[in-house]
């Protein structure tokens, strides 16, 4: 899920092996107050899951995740007018945005270890 900029945190996987154990009518030792699976069970998952550990995922842009697809790159370069003006790669210079934050602080979440991390922090509404 880390993939597609959505994380699941370990405790939101607790709760949802809780709500499978219960949907499957599963015989379990869950929390039945707390709805959630126990840490045992999360050390558990994480011994058979060993491609899966716990990561600080890098804050993305809703922006950024919807603009960043092949046509509107091309678009994008096709606006800066490379071909016009005669501007190749070499005449390209890198700026960053460095103390101008355009996301949210987000959670721990589980992903595939090895892998790059980013997630859409968005506002929960109660």
């Amino acid at each position: 899920m880390s993939r597609i900029f959505h994380g699941i945190t370990s405790q939101d996987l607790r709760h949802l092996a809780y709500d499978l154990a219960e949907h499957l009518n599963l015989t379990h030792q869950f929390d039945k107050s707390s709805k959630m699976a126990g840490m045992e069970w999360l050390r558990g998952f994480m011994k058979r899951n060993p491609d899966v550990n716990v990561r600080v995922p890098e804050p993305t842009s809703i922006s950024r995740v919807t603009a960043f697809r092949k046509s509107e790159v091309q678009r994008f370069y096709e606006n800066l007018g490379y071909n016009e003006h005669g501007y190749g790669p070499t005449r390209t210079y890198n700026m960053d945005e460095t103390g101008l934050p355009t996301t949210m602080t987000t959670k721990k979440i589980l992903a595939e270890r090895g892998s790059q991390v980013g997630v859409v922090a968005t506002l929960k509404t109660k």
